[in-house]
This record gives C-alpha cells, sequence and structure tokens, in this order.
C-alpha cells in the first residue's frame, strides 16, 4: 500500500482529527524527557510533562500534577540500566510526539490524539516502520502510566483498543554460507580484521550486542555457554544455552580462544565503531547487503532453521518466547532453500 493510500485510510478511520491543542510549558527535552540521554534510565515524562506542567494542576483542583512528579521519580529509581539503542529511540519518539502536542496532559490523552499523531508523521514523510515504532513506545508508556494509576479509561476503551497501527515486518537481513566463508577466508587490514571475527562469532552464536558485550569465561560450564539475554532477562525462560564446541563445528569456541576469551569490546561506543567497520568489509568482501551487529543474530537463527527445521530449537537457542517470532526465520530458510532450488537447471 502506497504512502498516499495509508494516509486516506488512516484519515477515514480517524474522522480528520484535529491537533489536540497543547498545555502550556513546552519542554526542553534535555531536561529529562521521553528517554532523557545521559542518565542511563528511561522517564515517564513521554508527553512532554516537564517541570511547568507536572507542578500545575488540573482544572478540577485535583493535584494531577504532585502525582505526575512521583511518578517520575519513581521511574528515575527502577528503571534502570536501560540499553543505548532503546534509550535513543524512545528520546527520538518524545522529540516527534513534543513537536506535534506539546504539554499534554495524561487526562488529555485520547484516540483522537493517536489519529491525528500517526497522520502528523506521514505528513513529516516518517517511513512506515519508524512510525510503528513511535507507536509502540508510546503504547508502553501510557501502560506504564495506567499500572501506576496516573492514567485511566473506560473500559474497552484504551486508546490502542481504538487504534490499531499498521504493524510493518521488518526486513531481517542475513548472510549465506557463501558469504560467511568468503568474510573467513578474505584478507583484511589489522583495524578491520578483529572485527570480522567478532561478527563472525555473532554469526555463530546468534548474541545480541548487549549480550556479546558482557561475556566472560565464567559464562561456561563444560562446552556450554550459559546467559541470560538482557533483552529478556526478567522472564522465567530467558536463560540460553549455546553449545559453541559443538555449533557450526566449533566455530565460535576457536574464534572465542583467538582472543584469549576477552573480546576488546568493552570501550565507550563500541557498537557504533563496530557496525561503521562492518560496513566497511562488508564493501571489501562485495557484499551488499547492509551490514551491522544484529545481522549476526540474523544470520544465526536463519541457519539453524534452514539446518533443523525445528520452531522449537530456534526459539531455545534463540532465547526466543513467542512460536510467531520464530517463525519467521523458518519461513526466511524456507525461502532461501526456493531460491536455491529455482537456480538449478533440472
Amino acid at each position: 500500500m502506497g504512502q498516499g493510500q495509508r494516509m486516506r485510510g488512516r484519515a477515514s478511520r480517524s474522522g480528520s482529527p484535529q491537533r489536540p491543542a497543547g498545555q502550556a510549558g513546552q519542554v526542553d527535552p534535555g531536561a529529562g524527557g521521553f528517554g532523557h540521554r545521559g542518565r542511563g534510565t528511561v522517564h515517564l515524562r513521554i508527553l512532554g510533562q516537564g517541570a511547568a506542567s507536572h507542578q500545575e494542576e488540573t482544572r478540577d483542583g485535583s493535584a494531577q500534577g504532585d502525582l505526575l512528579q512521583q511518578l517520575f521519580l519513581q521511574c528515575d529509581q527502577e528503571t534502570v540500566q536501560t540499553p543505548a539503542q532503546t534509550q535513543e529511540d524512545h528520546y527520538k519518539t518524545y522529540k516527534v510526539f513534543n513537536a506535534y502536542v506539546p504539554g499534554l496532559l495524561f487526562k488529555d490523552f485520547t484516540y483522537n490524539t493517536l489519529a491525528g499523531f500517526d497522520k502528523f508523521c506521514i505528513e513529516r514523510k516518517l517511513s512506515d516502520s519508524t512510525i510503528w515504532k513511535h507507536h509502540k513506545n508510546i503504547k508502553k508508556y501510557l501502560n506504564l502510566a495506567t499500572k501506576e494509576g496516573v492514567y485511566s479509561y473506560a473500559p474497552g476503551k484504551h486508546p490502542y483498543d481504538l487504534f490499531k497501527p499498521p504493524k510493518v515486518q521488518g526486513h531481517k537481513t542475513s548472510l549465506s554460507a557463501s558469504e560467511l566463508e568468503r568474510l573467513e577466508k578474505m584478507e583484511l587490514p589489522a583495524h578491520l580484521d578483529k572485527h570480522r571475527w567478532m561478527f563472525l562469532f555473532l554469526c555463530y552464536t546468534g548474541l545480541r550486542i548487549s549480550d556479546f558485550v558482557r561475556l566472560t569465561p565464567a559464562l561456561m560450564e563444560d562446552d556450554t555457554l550459559v546467559i541470560r539475554p538482557q533483552k529478556t532477562e526478567h522472564s522465567s525462560s530467558a536463560e540460553v544455552h549455546l553449545p559453541i564446541k559443538i555449533l557450526f563445528n566449533g566455530k565460535p569456541y576457536g574464534i572465542w580462544e583467538k582472543f584469549d576469551f576477552d573480546f576488546p569490546c568493552h570501550a565507550k561506543g563500541f557498537e557504533l565503531r563496530f557496525n561503521i567497520c562492518l560496513k566497511q568489509i562488508a564493501m571489501l568482501a562485495g557484499i551488499s547487503k547492509k551490514m551491522s551487529a544484529h545481522v549476526g543474530r540474523h544470520t544465526f537463527l536463519t541457519h539453524i532453521a534452514a539446518k533443523t527445521g525445528n520452531v522449537f530449537t530456534v526459539m531455545s537457542l534463540g532465547g526466543i518466547r513467542k512460536v510467531d517470532t520464530a517463525m519467521v526465520y523458518v519461513h526466511l530458510a524456507e525461502q532461501d532453500n526456493r531460491k536455491a532450488l529455482a537456480g538449478i537447471r533440472w
């Protein structure tokens, strides 16, 4: 569906909503907005409700402002060590929403707010996936506000029960067996060589970058790497057991051993430099795919799906809790098989 069609479809659902009037006192994002940067925390201050607005009382005289302020302080204390990329995503959502309607109070948040925000994003020519991510972030904070008693709605009248942003299936880039072999065998300058092997380790283990930087030899139990993924560490089923001396003929263990079990990945800004180096490596290897650290995880799970054909193995080795998420990799593996068969002269 084209962008114009999508805009018309959404506008018809929303009844051409008007942009809500903002409350007084626009917030400086640097003063503690949606995902205040530099603090290592993500706040509930999602809707532009900064110092000016949360000191303000509602018209009926209730201490709405005081309650919000207590909630912000509670989130500051409890929601810590948020991954940097998540923090940045939340901050971007805060900036876009604050540009749409600064200083909106929770009590004024309705279906029309969401429909209008959706239209605002489309008019700014944001991609479908970016708009979906903004809605995902806002919904997260609305639910948290509801849990804390700051926001309430009638049964069945949650704004996101009424407004359904179309979910966009992101494209999961993975490398083929021949591309992995090319990366293994190619000659590279010394400053790229270490990044090549660290990336291949991700391709052979499926670790997220947030877990890769936390690796220590203490996580090894016999021949198995046992790790609780940071993204799902609060889930009772989150622990992942990776037999790295068996997977891909022991390649991941051999790579880790090459680095004396201590990857040089702990310096500040490592992920950014790593991704820059991966783009250079891809260019030198003649790989046209968009490379990033997370491509390693997609590569691992796609190959596991292709080799085993078992969705539960994909879930177990990838630390995936939902069958639907794991099935994406099974389908990707099937697509790769069809492409390979299509190229054969029977």
